[in-house]
């Protein structure tokens, strides 16, 4: 159930500018400030992000509100004769991607998330995130024939125009028979009602004059060693499940951490904990550059597993 949103407009003030968001509905279970808030990055191209509170990337979070979020969401999605090709964005929408793939249910679906990486591979589709610190989206072939019509549904924490998914579904659409696409989100500001959303919108960014030394964005770039091709959705997944066997003690209070877009298991390790009673969060690595403020104290920056930068 969705409703018009009681808080009709916020102010969000970061060093480099004012951001209003004009909320048009919200889900009655979660509000804006439930949601999310607004923090300063570190990239011309968009200097403000939406700092997703239940989303378990970015800041610590519960996984039962994930959970309960998707679950909201995969119920709105629209049931049909043909099979459903459920895709995540990387990397911050992995994770949301494969719950909400989970919670649909649909039968002859399949879940397949974008990559920042490149494997010798045949592409579905590729494209460019034009306002990223890590623009490049990859989308390969998966193992599953992919004949016959489908069903095409886009999962993001946040959709601001939906530039991106809609390049993306013109290029998978020059390969596959498409019978309907939809856009699902956490957050989305597109103005395009058919959307799927927890809280949509517009906004309108005034930015100040705060001139930042900006670092360069990370690109896909030769690395030490190949991540496996194979883990968690690159290349399609319909049933997932940890392979470890793990017991909690039961005053245990635990963090999981993911690792960039393989953040799927953390989040069911984190959830698996919380339902046995521990005090359980659940964030991951991430590349947006997000700059410390009133909301991020501490910031670690590191390589990944794979001798690349987050």
């Amino acid at each position: 159930m969705t409703e018009i949103c009681s808080l009709s407009e916020k102010k969000y003030t970061i060093p480099e500018g004012i951001l209003t968001c004009h909320f048009s509905k919200c889900n009655r279970h979660f509000s804006p400030e439930d949601l999310f808030t607004v923090v300063s990055r570190n990239n011309p191209k968009r200097q403000f992000l939406f700092l997703n509170k239940i989303l378990c990337r970015h800041v610590p979070s519960r996984p039962s509100l994930l959970r309960q979020a998707c679950r909201i969401l995969a119920k709105k999605i629209t049931r049909s004769p043909y099979p459903t090709l459920f895709v995540g964005f990387a990397e911050t929408a992995t994770t949301l991607g494969a719950i909400v793939y989970r919670e649909a249910k649909f039968p002859d679906s399949l879940y397949i998330c974008t990559t920042r990486h490149r494997f010798d591979r045949p592409v579905l589709a590729t494209t460019i995130e034009q306002h990223s610190h890590a623009p490049d989206h990859i989308l390969y072939m998966p193992d599953k024939d992919l004949t016959g019509t489908w069903n095409l549904v886009f999962i993001d924490d946040e959709f601001t125009t939906a530039q991106t998914a809609e390049t993306l579904y013109e290029q998978i659409a020059k390969k596959i028979d498409i019978a309907s696409v939809e856009y699902v989100s956490l957050l989305d500001w597109s103005c395009k009602p058919s959307h799927i959303s927890l809280c949509s919108g517009s906004v309108t960014f005034t930015a100040n004059n705060v001139r930042h030394d900006f670092p360069k964005s990370p690109q896909i770039q030769p690395k030490v060693r190949e991540p496996p091709l194979g883990t968690f959705g690159r290349v399609g997944f319909r049933e997932h499940d940890i392979p470890w066997d793990i017991s909690f003690k039961k005053n245990d209070a635990i963090v999981c951490i993911g690792s960039g877009e393989y953040s799927y298991d953390a989040f069911i390790v984190a959830e698996l904990a919380e339902m046995a009673g521990i005090n359980s969060v659940c964030c991951a690595t991430t590349r947006s550059p997000i700059r410390k403020g009133k909301y991020i104290k501490n910031i670690i920056v590191l390589e990944n597993e794979f001798g690349l930068p987050y």
